[in-house]
């Protein structure tokens, strides 16, 4: 998706990753979507896990809702394609970062269930570095 141009910053809208392989961001992400239902506050926060076994530039997508007790719970992670850009934008000051929706499907039989993903929006000031499709897991990030 394109960059939208806002008075405050410029804005991306990411797919977060890796939400399907553990029940406890399954449950987190329902627990969001009766938030947002409800239209309680839900904060966004990024981590760096420097010690990630897969990825030491990973970064996770941890929510807040205190009306809920969520505290820094794990949601996903930002995709290999958009790592540098968000590093970069965390470096040059991150504005805002937003849970915008979440959505589900259904996986595959034998054993469907739904699963639900989660798409968030970060605004930061300027202009943001393009996806990378070239990324390689640990490689050194260039934030120009």
């Amino acid at each position: 998706m394109p960059s939208t141009t806002l008075a405050e910053g410029t804005c991306i809208s990411i797919n977060v990753k890796g939400s399907s392989w553990e029940e406890r961001y399954q449950d987190t992400l329902l627990s969001c979507r009766r938030a947002l239902a409800q239209h309680l506050p839900i904060s966004v926060v990024f981590q760096h896990e420097k010690d990630n076994l897969v990825d030491k530039n990973a970064l996770s997508v941890c929510v807040n809702c205190p009306d809920l007790n969520l505290s820094s719970l794990i949601i996903g992670y930002v995709g290999k394609e958009n790592i540098q850009r968000v590093h970069s934008a965390l470096l040059s000051g991150v504005s805002n970062v937003i849970l915008d929706r979440i959505t589900s499907y259904f996986s595959p039989p034998p054993n469907s269930k739904r699963i639900w993903q989660a798409v968030i929006v970060v605004t930061k000031c300027g202009k943001w570095l393009p996806k990378d499709n070239n990324y390689v897991y640990n490689q050194t990030l260039h934030l120009g």
